[in-house]
């Protein structure tokens, strides 16, 4: 039998095996090094402090097998964060940082899982312990004195693509776009308290609201203070609307106090869509991983507010959605509302 010097070809073919391509992104500049300050919140929407932050918070969920050169947490962070302040396609974002669309999918996955690990941490109603601050808070936002607010609520309209042909319709807000209607309540610092982000864009803002677990809370009596909403929602005694056809000086202050007081979550939505222009512009990617994108951006916009980076440039369309007023507006709401107004708004 004839002898092969098996150590021989292996060397050979060694030889002429042309060399293993490292994986370029261990090579490539560390945009916390390279980029300045300016540059970096403009292309991540964050400074670097907070974005440290976050990944002090959530790399240890980002680390995972090291075999085939897998990207660093670092990029894997700020490719997320860059795809969701501009929106654009996975393979625009995978070209920016010379990683393959497939690769984008799963790492912006991962790291939108991980951002929303924080949610109950970040994403929190008030206590009994710090309802009297934030009830403060607005008393002075109103310019009045308007007392006992726990917080402003509203919806607002995410633009998605049809998710669904057999229920399309449903998705259809009636200016026409396909949407998800999602609520939050907000406080005087433009802080998310509650987001609830899985309405197809036809439901009515009330709807959504008497479906939710704080109205249950605030039913039950388990939450003391009364939300400001607009005439969208039915006057409740733990939610204060506007006057539609104030009759007097008194109606007229309580409605400009209400105003100002209750206009701080229009300002939120207006920041938090300025810093994620995905949720004004548009998202296309599938319903749940939608889902998960709003309440991720959500998360990271209370992280921006507790570290004071609420100035932002840029302009963003305004999809305002018309809301009809409820029908299921109650006597015991507009009794408590005229007692407020007799007690605090007449001199």
């Amino acid at each position: 039998m004839e002898h092969v010097n098996y150590i021989g070809v292996l060397r050979r073919f060694l030889l002429r095996r042309p060399p293993l391509r490292r994986n370029l992104l261990l090579d490539r500049s560390n945009p916390f090094e390279t980029y300045g300050d300016a540059k970096f919140k403009a292309s991540f929407r964050f400074s670097k402090e907070t974005a440290r932050d976050l990944l002090r918070d959530i790399g240890h969920l980002l680390e995972h097998d090291t075999r085939g050169c897998p990207l660093p947490i670092t990029l894997q962070l700020l490719l997320t964060l860059r795809f969701l302040a501009t929106g654009a396609f996975y393979a625009v974002n995978g070209d920016t940082v010379n990683v393959s669309a497939s690769t984008v999918c799963r790492t912006i996955d991962r790291v939108l899982t991980a951002i929303n690990s924080l949610r109950l941490r970040v994403i929190n109603f008030p206590d009994d312990d710090e309802l009297p601050f934030i009830k403060n808070d607005f008393a002075v936002l109103s310019r009045d004195n308007f007392p006992g607010i726990i917080g402003a609520i509203d919806c607002t309209h995410i633009r998605i693509t049809c998710p669904n042909r057999e229920r399309a319709v449903v998705y259809i807000n009636r200016k026409g776009f396909y949407s998800i209607n999602c609520q939050v309540i907000c406080d005087a610092k433009m802080k998310i308290r509650s987001i609830v982000a899985r309405w197809p864009g036809s439901t009515h803002d009330s709807r959504i609201f008497r479906n939710s677990t704080i109205n249950d809370r605030l039913e039950r009596g388990a939450i003391r203070g009364h939300l400001l909403g607009d005439s969208g929602y039915a006057c409740k005694k733990y939610l204060l609307t506007p006057i539609l056809n104030p009759r007097n000086a008194a109606d007229r202050r309580y409605n400009r106090a209400h105003v100002l007081a209750r206009n701080v979550v229009e300002r939120t939505f207006g920041v938090w869509k300025k810093r994620f222009p995905c949720l004004a512009f548009g998202l296309r990617t599938k319903l749940q991983k939608t889902l998960k994108i709003i309440v991720a951006t959500a998360v990271l916009h209370n992280l921006a507010v507790q570290h004071g980076e609420l100035d932002l440039e840029g302009e963003i369309p305004n999809d305002d959605v018309p809301v009809d007023p409820p029908a299921d507006d109650d006597t015991t709401g507009n009794r408590w509302r005229q007692l407020i107004i007799d007690n605090h708004f007449t001199r």
